[in-house]
């Protein structure tokens, strides 16, 4: 109402120069035109100096006008343009016309349009006949025929009251004319009639043709209704079988009900307690705005799936499953996975060791099959020379053979240990002994049992020595992982390469540090360089053979002293100068 104000303002209704018979039969007019075309509002609009006025208003019930309402002229209404061009104008939706969007007619609702100009005889605007609806309407041709026959009625009218209430216009001369004019109204009148006949038949068919269909939806929803009941009383039959759960939800999250009370006692809530509630009231946060985003997913698309976890006494694993019930609301079916997700987790871990012992298994064969073949091949090789030529062989000469022999020997004593020790490691027989050890003189010790190799490929072995440490660990493990870690070294390092071994005290931590000038270790060899299951080994600088099981106990026993071994390594490349080099940093606690 107050926007209607706005816009119309109330005057005392003016009729004085039409009589009061004819505002009666234009009113009937307008009546019958908003019935017939089924619009809330026609109006005739009369047209002033500076003002429009309402000055007949169509008695429907919605229509937002009335009589003497009244605005200025150049307001942008719907009328001003047929005044203007004295032309019809059809506008079907102005909410979609840039040209009418501003238009203050929309502020009532009124979006769509039909006029037609009035004029007296002598062209002067007298003002509009105006069609108003709330939706948008495209007018067909009868509805346009009929505002134009009626328009043409108005306009006789106005004729007449010219002609007999003051004085004849000077473009009428003769009764003939007048007769004439009156025979042609009543001629449009008839016509008119028989197009409004034409209207009521046409609506009493739909009326009939409605009313019939009305009569088979009522008894189609009859029926539908009792076979309703009896599938509700089947279904509730069968969800109590099923052991999933079913909840419905509307778009917002809220819980509208739950299906099978015979299971209350194994949900989460008593049913009573989340019934309206949203999920945001029942659950953590994170886990409401999932399921909130499963339910939008399912009614945009038809359904989602999700899994979730709920701590009930112990940790539960839940699948949920969101079907669209309509737009506005989903059915949510849940299943407790939790044993699928035990059995799952089992078949993974079982399937994971399977492969792993699978992998030593085939590791360990080759190592007993061919790592412990070739050294025993250079003994006996060596061996068996100097037994056949001893008497022929010089000093120089039996001393390179015997040194053979006792690299080969010493290379299997490392193997055979590393491989009884990583045995014992995997089978939980190896036993810890942490005590307080000076870390020099075992340094010095494994540097000394490894100078004859070194000499043999003349690689310089170099301990930097810059204060003794004192650290509490296991003397054995300690011993098995520099002994593994400087044969490594050497095995890499070209003949001529120096191998430097040093040892820093840093935040409670020592950091042994054994760096070699070597051929190096590509990227890809280096991430898997402590995985026994994958298969890295590579020949050393002088053809020698590896297994990889060094490194990966040295990983081990690193583990169990607490610490963690650190590589970096860069891969000799002569042809573009980069000089190759590895180093291995071990991190071990110095305390219990």
């Amino acid at each position: 109402m107050k926007d209607k104000q706005n816009i119309l303002n109330k005057t005392n209704n003016n009729t004085s120069d039409v009589p009061d018979w004819i505002i009666n039969k234009w009113q009937e007019l307008v009546d019958l035109l908003a019935y017939s075309i089924d619009v809330p509002s026609v109006l005739i609009m009369k047209t002033g100096r500076k003002y429009m006025e309402v000055f007949i208003a169509s008695r429907t019930e919605n229509n937002p006008y009335q009589i003497g309402d009244k605005e200025k002229m150049a307001a942008g209404f719907y009328c001003e343009r047929v005044l203007k061009s004295k032309k019809e104008l059809i506008i079907s939706n102005a909410l979609k016309d840039k040209e009418w969007s501003e238009n203050p007619n929309l502020k009532l609702g009124m979006i769509s349009y039909l006029g037609f100009s009035i004029n007296y005889p002598n062209g002067i605007n007298f003002g509009t006949i105006s069609v108003f609806d709330n939706k948008e309407n495209k007018f067909n041709g009868n509805f346009i025929k009929l505002g134009k026959h009626f328009r043409d009625i108005i306009e006789n009218d106005l004729f007449l009251l010219q002609t007999f209430e003051h004085k004849v216009p000077k473009e009428v001369t003769t009764i003939a004319e007048h007769y004439k004019k009156i025979t042609n109204q009543n001629k449009e009148l008839i016509k008119a009639k028989e197009e409004l006949m034409k209207v009521h038949e046409s609506l009493e068919e739909i009326v009939v043709k409605r009313t019939q269909q009305l009569q088979d939806e009522v008894e189609g929803h009859r029926k539908s209704e009792l076979a309703l009941q009896e599938s509700e009383e089947k279904l509730k039959a069968i969800l109590k079988t099923i052991p999933d759960f079913l909840f419905h939800f509307d778009n917002k999250g809220k819980f509208i009900d739950y299906y099978q009370e015979n299971k209350n006692d194994k949900l989460f809530l008593k049913s009573e307690k989340f019934i309206n509630k949203l999920l945001s009231d029942i659950f953590e946060p994170e886990l409401a705005a999932k399921m909130l985003k499963k339910i939008s997913e399912a009614i945009y698309d038809g359904e989602s799936q999700m899994e979730y976890q709920l701590l009930m006494g112990e940790l539960k694993h839940f699948d949920a499953k969101f079907s669209s019930l309509n737009q506005n609301e989903v059915i949510v079916s849940v299943r407790d996975i939790t044993d699928r997700k035990q059995s799952e987790k089992e078949i993974k871990e079982s399937e994971a060791k399977l492969r792993e012992l699978n992998a030593t298994k085939n590791k360990l064969f080759s190592i007993i099959a061919h790592d412990l073949k070739s050294p025993f091949n250079i003994i006996l090789g060596s061996s068996g020379l100097l037994i056949e030529y001893l008497k022929e062989f010089d000093v120089d000469k039996t001393e390179k053979y015997l040194s053979y022999i006792n690299s080969s020997a010493r290379e299997t004593l490392i193997l055979l240990d590393n491989l009884l020790n990583w045995t014992k490691s995997q089978t939980g027989q190896i036993k810890f002994n942490p005590k307080i050890l000076h870390l020099s003189p075992i340094i010095q010790t494994i540097l000394k049992s490894s100078y004859s190799l070194a000499k043999i490929k003349s690689i310089s072995l170099n301990h930097i020595q810059a204060m003794d440490v004192e650290i509490y660990s296991d003397e054995n493990m300690l011993k098995t992982i520099l002994r593994n870690l400087i044969s490594n070294a050497m095995k890499f390092t070209n003949p001529g390469g120096n191998i430097d071994v040093s040892v820093e005290s840093n935040q409670g931590c020592v950091e042994i540090l054994v760096s070699d000038n070597g051929v190096g270790i590509d990227n890809e060899k280096l991430k898997k360089l402590f995985d026994l299951s994958v298969d890295i080994s590579t020949s050393g600088t002088s053809d020698e053979k590896g297994s990889g099981l060094g490194l990966v106990l040295c990983k081990e026993f690193i583990d169990k002293l607490g610490g963690r071994i650190l590589v970096e390594s860069h891969k000799e490349n002569m042809a573009e100068g980069i000089i190759g080099g590895s180093h291995f940093k071990v991190v071990l606690p110095i305390n219990k």
